[in-house]
């Protein structure tokens, strides 16, 4: 009697592992994927990103410790020139 009920609830805890992925769309984990592809940045640069080399980031972190960094092409950010949505 006790192996019975045993080898019943082993039988119900085995169907229990079974799959049935079949019954899956052919579409399933694409939602995944295309979330995935949207939340990793392309690791290759832009066009016309700068190219420098060990004694040009010298220099750079140099006049950053210095405080002598060069003012860039936009202009120094302030409160007054920013908007609401983020732009000059």
């Amino acid at each position: 009697m006790r192996l019975n009920i045993l080898a019943a609830a082993a039988l119900l805890a085995a169907a229990g592992c079974a799959s049935n992925q079949h019954d899956l769309s052919p579409s399933f984990g694409q939602s995944f994927t295309a979330n995935a592809a949207a939340q990793i940045i392309d690791p290759t640069p832009a066009a016309g990103a700068p190219e420098g080399d060990g004694a040009t980031i010298d220099i750079a972190v140099a006049r950053y410790k210095t405080d002598k960094v060069k003012k860039g092409d936009a202009g120094e950010f302030t409160p007054e020139n920013e908007t609401e949505e983020g732009e000059k």
